[in-house]
């Protein structure tokens, strides 16, 4: 086992362990909640697949070359390195899970709406993170 898995490139396998975390930390969190995610179980494939797709359109953005006027280029360039030593992304996706808490609270009659800010939450922030990251 240890021989496959030492030819993996390391950058390659914290992207895919990252993207994994994400994907089940927001299908539990939202679980914990009591969110009925469309799908159930399998609504983690499609929550790995969109911070999947974030993630790889920050990367392909970022690794252009600069051009005037694109902005996201520029605030999206570390985008795969947020998943490690970040404390302001750690408190942001605590905020979002406290607020995706107080919705949940809040609308029990809709508890979807728990799970699309849990999720949409967690998006944004990683994006803030980045923008946050690349101004540094």
């Amino acid at each position: 086992m240890h021989r496959p898995l030492a030819r993996v490139p390391k950058n390659t396998l914290k992207f895919a362990v990252g993207v994994m975390l994400s994907a089940f930390g927001v299908f539990w969190t939202g679980e914990g909640l009591g969110v009925p995610w469309p799908g159930g179980d399998f609504a983690i494939v499609g929550f790995a697949a969109m911070f999947l797709a974030v993630s790889s359109a920050a990367i392909v953005l970022a690794r252009r070359p600069k051009t005037r006027g694109l902005v996201m280029m520029i605030l999206l360039r570390e985008l795969a390195g947020l998943f490690v030593d970040d404390g302001a992304l750690a408190l942001a996706i605590l905020a979002v899970v406290g607020l995706a808490g107080m919705a949940a609270v809040l609308m029990p009659n809709t508890p979807l709406a728990a799970g699309a800010v849990l999720l949409f939450g967690c998006l944004a922030a990683l994006v803030s993170s980045d923008a946050r990251t690349d101004r540094h």
